[in-house]
């Protein structure tokens, strides 16, 4: 009975996702992954109650771009930043609720997935970190 869910590594988002959760009351903002270096058909997804919540922004991050940031570490380092993952971040407005704050930021984000990612998650946080900020 969540107001607001996250989800990630979402496919089947067309025909199977969006129409469940439309079901259940929940308006989404779905990111598919880029396809730099395979095809890919999952993505993030935001879903947010439709009776509290109304969408008023919507940015969608991807992480491909991060590598321009990265030149002097090389390009070994740059290529293992490519990796079609995204993240999505969202400000929902309420509708008129004294219990709740007039906006609230939303983000999800898949992260690279590899065991040895820690400096490729580490990277892709702050970069996704800055773009909430602005």
């Amino acid at each position: 009975n969540a107001d607001i869910i996250c989800l990630q590594d979402v496919d089947h988002y067309q025909d199977f996702w969006c129409p469940e959760l439309m079901k259940l009351g929940y308006d989404c903002v779905f990111h598919r992954r880029t396809n730099l270096f395979d095809n890919h058909y999952e993505g993030v997804v935001i879903g947010f109650r439709r009776s509290i919540f109304k969408l008023y922004r919507s940015i969608f991050v991807e992480f491909n771009k991060v590598s321009e940031y990265f030149i002097e570490r090389g390009r070994p380092f740059q290529d293992k930043l490519l990796n079609d993952d995204v993240g999505l971040i969202t400000l929902l407005q309420t509708y008129d609720r004294q219990d709740l704050p007039p906006f609230v930021c939303v983000g999800c984000a898949m992260l690279c997935d590899k065991l040895d990612g820690h400096d490729i998650r580490y990277v892709q946080s702050e970069y996704f970190t800055r773009q909430i900020e602005l």
